[in-house]
């Protein structure tokens, strides 16, 4: 998936350009911010359970995924992948486990439907409720709204 690719299904995901909006910079942002998935690099710092690709893959694609099973810095030589599940590997002092299969999409969309979300209700969250009159405005409830929708995109546990 391009990031052009998921940013549309992300502002699909917020209703981005419904009350109240979200810019392209605040979709971007909250984009960039939902990356779950890093290439190898030299001297690159990865912590424990960071998803990694081999540097040579194309993000876009499918293919094998490592997870980071000690943290530290790696190496100026990239290790030689394996291909067998549960095989560590070192650069440096980071060993990486051979996790299974990438779906070429390398941001958590869930995850950043959730920040859109909230982005979203931190914009209405002054908005009060009132009566003018025989009339009623509840503009608490775009309020409401958004931290229900938020929490529908929410990270959930296993158990």
């Amino acid at each position: 998936m391009t990031t052009a690719q998921a940013l549309e299904r992300l502002r699909g995901m917020v209703a981005a350009s419904e009350a109240p909006a979200l810019t392209e910079d605040e979709l971007s942002e909250t984009l960039a911010s939902a990356v779950r998935v890093h290439a190898w690099a030299a001297g690159a710092v990865f912590l424990s359970g960071d998803l990694v690709l081999p540097s040579a893959f194309d993000p876009e694609a499918e293919g094998a995924l490592y997870v980071a099973t000690q943290a530290g810095i790696c190496s100026d030589t990239e290790p030689a992948w394996p291909s067998t599940p549960y095989t560590d590997v070192f650069s440096g002092c980071v060993a990486f486990r051979l996790l299974g299969r990438y779906d070429g999409c390398q941001w958590d969309l869930e995850g950043a439907a959730h920040e859109g979300w909230l982005r979203k209700a931190g914009k209405v969250a002054g908005r009060h409720d009132f009566k003018d009159g025989d009339q009623s405005f509840t503009l608490s409830q775009q309020y409401d709204h958004c931290v229900a929708m938020a929490d529908h995109f929410a990270p959930r546990g296993l158990f």
